[in-house]
This record gives structure tokens, C-alpha cells and sequence, in this order.
């Protein structure tokens, strides 16, 4: 949840650099509304997904949706494939959205237990998409040395490791 709410703010710190590197203005905005778009366009069909063919797969396909497409982004050279990457990565979090939903909804018992882990769950995602930017994005300076670097895939690659492990 945090990486889906973090992935629809963190773009705001990319683009000067992507602006000076591969977009005119007219298109900049496509960067951010594209992810936003598939992201809340396909929630309900990410919700069916998930009770049809199951959440752990829908949530794996979710973090690999979304880990491939912030690869790409964060190595595009043109303005339409970044676009593609954008609306894929909101694809992606639509589809893991539900299936973190679901998963915390069935592990969890009904009353207290729930409601505290659907309230943390929700609370991260809220400071991740707020207060998590400006961390994030000194940490991926100093590490990328890139302003661009909010388009890399350590957040998704890290969260698809440790959703894979369980279910062996």
C-alpha cells in the first residue's frame, strides 16, 4: 500500500529532470494522470481479479506488473514510453491494492485485530503518499545521483521478494 501511495507522489520530484530530458510541457502532465487514471479506473476490475483468481496471485502479478513498468520508466528515453510505464505501474497498483485489501481482511479476525491492521495499512499508505516524498527522494539523490531516480524499482522489487517467499 505504501509504494502505490508513495508511486503517485514521488513522480512530483522527477519532473524538472524529466521536463529538461524528454517532455514539453504540454505532455508533463500525461506523466502524472496517466498512473492515476489506470490506477482508479481499475480498482473494481483489480477487486473481481482478486476473488476469481486469487489474492496471492493477483498480488503477484500486481508487484511484477508494477516492478517491470518502474523499471522501464526509470530507463526511458522517450516521453510516450514513459507515459506506457506510468499508466502500467497504475495498472499494477490497481491491481495490488485489492489484493493487500483482501489478504489483511482474510489473515486478520473479524473486530479489533482487523480494524487495527486495515487502519495501519491505510495510515502508511496515506504518510507514504505525503510526508515519505522528501526522505525518499534525498535518499535516491544520494544514491542515484538523479532526480530521476523516483522512477527506480527498489520499493516493488523489495515487496516482490518477500510476497514470493510465503507460498513455497
Amino acid at each position: 500500500m505504501a509504494m502505490v501511495g508513495l508511486d503517485i507522489a514521488i513522480v512530483n520530484v522527477a519532473l524538472p529532470s524529466i521536463q529538461r530530458d524528454l517532455i514539453s510541457q504540454g505532455a508533463l502532465q500525461w506523466v502524472i494522470v496517466a498512473y492515476g487514471l489506470l490506477l482508479g479506473g481499475f480498482l473494481l476490475v483489480g477487486g473481481r481479479m482478486t476473488d476469481l483468481l486469487g489474492r496471492r496471485r493477483v498480488l503477484l502479478a500486481g508487484l511484477g506488473l508494477f516492478t517491470a513498468a518502474s523499471l522501464v520508466a526509470g530507463v526511458a528515453q522517450h516521453a510516450a514510453v514513459l507515459i506506457a510505464a506510468r499508466g502500467l505501474q497504475g495498472l499494477g497498483g490497481a491491481l495490488i491494492a485489492p489484493a493487500v485489501l483482501s489478504l489483511l481482511a482474510v489473515t486478520f479476525r473479524e473486530g479489533r485485530e482487523r480494524n487495527r491492521a486495515l487502519g495501519i495499512a491505510g495510515a502508511v499508505g496515506g504518510v507514504a503518499g505525503t510526508a515519505g516524498v522528501r526522505p525518499l527522494r534525498r535518499l535516491l539523490e544520494h544514491l542515484h545521483g538523479s532526480r530521476r531516480a523516483g522512477m527506480s524499482p527498489p520499493g516493488p522489487c523489495s515487496g516482490l521478494g518477500t510476497s514470493v517467499r510465503p507460498l513455497w
